[in-house]
């Protein structure tokens, strides 16, 4: 996903900021969510958010207090216009939670949708399997099966990582177990992964969990 201009400005102003307080927490929520931005690219554009808004609702504030008010005949006591100035500090801190955390709720909101459509992704899978179609074709079609929702996004990815990174399909796997944000995909995955590495049979694996 390319950055928008806005967040390419961002990165440009606070990119070593954000960089230095990316993690690990932050980088797992954004794969899982599916948003395609490197987390100190993210973090600078959660920073220069905030700081916008803190300084949007200060001239907002401040025009408000001490232009228009006195000019409708207003006066406000100290304590009142302390605390009309600390709106913008809080704000700044709902601006600040609410694009930090909106990775883990895009995440939850996924991990719904996997679960929902999950079952009639695997008899798809199973039906494939059956037909000798190999695991790398079988997430080529699927990541192609608009019917599926975002199991077809997390067989986009799969196959993205076949076959444009170059990975073997159990990486690729093993790189998408790590990233999904639904635990039964999760499950479903890691049992391909040990059936292949047992040397067991996909085909019958794939038909005993369409049949569950």
């Amino acid at each position: 996903m390319t950055l928008t201009k806005y967040q390419r400005m961002s990165y440009r102003w606070l990119g070593r900021f954000g960089e230095r307080r990316a993690n690990q927490h932050l980088q797992e929520a954004l794969q899982s969510a599916h948003m395609e931005i490197r987390p100190g690219a993210y973090l600078s554009y959660v920073f220069l958010s905030t700081v916008i808004g803190f300084l949007a609702t200060m001239i907002v504030m401040v025009l408000f207090v001490f232009l228009l008010l006195p000019l409708l005949g207003v006066v406000l006591d100290t304590g009142l216009v302390i605390l009309f100035l600390f709106i913008p500090g809080f704000i700044a801190v709902i601006v600040y939670a609410l694009l930090l955390s909106a990775p883990k709720r895009k995440a939850k909101a996924r991990k719904k949708k996997i679960d929902m459509n999950l079952a009639y992704a695997i008899n798809f899978i199973s039906a494939m399997a059956s037909a000798g179609v190999t695991p790398t074709e079988i997430f080529k079609s699927l990541s192609k099966q608009d019917i599926y929702g975002e199991v077809k996004e997390e067989s986009a990815w799969i196959y993205r990582d076949v076959g444009l990174l170059g990975f073997d399909v159990l990486s690729a796997i093993k790189k998408n177990i790590a990233r999904t944000p639904s635990q039964r995909f999760k499950e479903f995955l890691q049992g391909m992964v040990v059936t292949v590495t047992s040397g067991g049979s996909l085909k019958t694996y794939f038909m005993h969990k369409a049949d569950q």
